[in-house]
Order: structure tokens, then sequence, then C-alpha cells
């Protein structure tokens, strides 16, 4: 998104050498909304006209498609082996950060630890953190809509909040579902777009590129392909153990310790 122009005197909103399209307009109350599509993104600008019809506010801020998923319908599969820990999870802020963001609301970070701790000796290297190389599995049988790889993994304890997610892997369900997946490690992701994948199939592995300070993953149920554009729903797993119990059709919460059933 390189620049905006605006014509105040008109009230007309006009972009320039962004590549815009498929501008809309829709008007709520006194503020009249557009939204504009950009290389780096999608905004709505909020105008906001006086008695005079001038523009007298304006505001901008990420698009939010209007969600018609609460929670997946597919049966999904937790996407790794072993056991691994909910860092962050559930249906309330206090369970789940996330939760303040309508994009990423009901997103999971999970990780490995062992004896209380996600790493063993050195915490500035990936590679002492259990989860760093961990297979990715397919949750469900599914067509890839986007896989990015080639982000560099961060250093524990840096982010890079230029490349949000890192590594990418958003898949399409059968049902219109989109499931991502991100912060995989670098030159690990072995899905392109277009490929069908089976439920259990290994997309990649764990890594630590993207906006994250360690090694986890962070998996979310989503209603469309780009993040930034979504709402984030449910994502309730099929049969999975729980602290050691079997559970169905269950939404894992901060400080469960989840494994797929075999």
């Amino acid at each position: 998104m390189k620049c905006w122009l605006l014509l105040l005197s008109i009230g007309i909103l006009q972009t320039a050498d962004a590549q815009a399209e498929d501008v809309q307009y829709d008007r709520v109350a006194e503020a009249h909304i557009h939204k504009n599509t950009f290389e780096g993104g999608i905004p709505d600008t909020h105008l906001t006209p006086d008695t005079a019809k001038q523009i007298s506010g304006m505001y901008v801020k990420p698009h939010v498609q209007d969600s018609k998923l609460d929670r997946n319908t597919t049966p999904m599969d937790l996407p790794f082996n072993g056991e691994w820990f909910v860092y962050w999870g559930g249906e309330t802020e206090a369970e789940n950060y996330h939760m303040a963001d309508k994009n990423q609301q009901f997103a999971y970070d999970i990780l490995k630890v062992a004896n209380g701790a996600s790493y063993e000796g050195d915490p500035l290297k990936n590679e002492s953190y259990f989860a760093f190389g961990a297979d990715i599995l397919a949750p469900c049988d599914a067509v890839v809509e986007m896989a990015v790889d080639g982000v560099p993994d961060n250093v524990p304890g840096e982010t890079n909040p230029i490349f949000l997610t890192g590594n990418t892997v958003v898949l399409k369900t059968v049902a219109g579902e989109f499931i991502l997946m991100c912060h995989l490690k670098q030159g690990s992701v072995r899905v392109g777009k277009g490929d069908k994948v089976v439920k259990g199939q290994v997309l990649a592995q764990c890594g630590n590129s993207g906006n994250t300070t360690e090694p986890h993953l962070h998996m979310q149920l989503q209603n469309t392909r780009d993040i930034h554009q979504a709402t984030g729903a449910r994502l309730l797993f099929n049969r999975i153990l729980v602290n050691g119990t079997p559970r169905e059709g269950y939404i894992p919460v901060k400080e469960d310790f989840i494994k797929r059933i075999e």
C-alpha cells in the first residue's frame, strides 16, 4: 500500500500507485465506509461528512469480513503427533488472548513441554525447543489455499513484525472452512497452492518464523483465506486425549495437555 490521496473538497476517496480495485461503498448512520483492495491489504476507510457535505473526519482500519462461520462441521484431528501443551486456547480472554482480535478469535498457540519447560539447553537456539522441527500434519482432507515458505526463523526472544504469520499453510475444506497454521520452519513446507492433502499427511514442520518469540504452532479456523480479512471461528477436535481423558468435539483450553487418539 504505497499512498492514498484524499480529495477532501469533493468527498471522494481516490487511490494512487496502489493498484486499488473492487471498491465498495456503504453508508452506516452518518459515516461513509469505503472498502479498498490494495496489494498490501484491504482497509476500510471511514469518512464523516459535515452539514456542507465536506469531509470532517476520517479513520482507517483493517476490513473484517462478516462471519458466516461459527464452528467447523468437518471432523478435525490434532495436526501433530505426541502430547502438546495449549499455551493459549479457549473462549475467554483470560484463557485465550486471541479473543480480543476478531481476526484471530478462538485461535490456539500450542507448544511442547517437558518437566515444566518448553526447551532444554541454550534458550537462544531454536533447536533447544521441543516443538522445533516437529511434523505438522493435515487435520483433515482439504485443498491447499496458501503455502508460504522462505521466511527465516527468528532467534528465540526476537520477533518479525513484517511477516506476522511467517511460513504458513492455509487449507480449505469441502465445507468451505479455512484452517490456518503458521510460524512454520523455514524450508519445511512440503505443499503448494492447489495441492490436495489427506488427513495425517505431513505439511511442514513447526518453526519460529513470523511474529513469535519461540517455536510453537498457531492454528485457527477462519471464514476466508487471508487472516487480515478473516473472522475467527470455533475449532473443535473430533477425538482427542485431554489431560489423559478421551474427549469428543472438544475445544482445548489454556494449560490442557492434548494428544491425538490413533
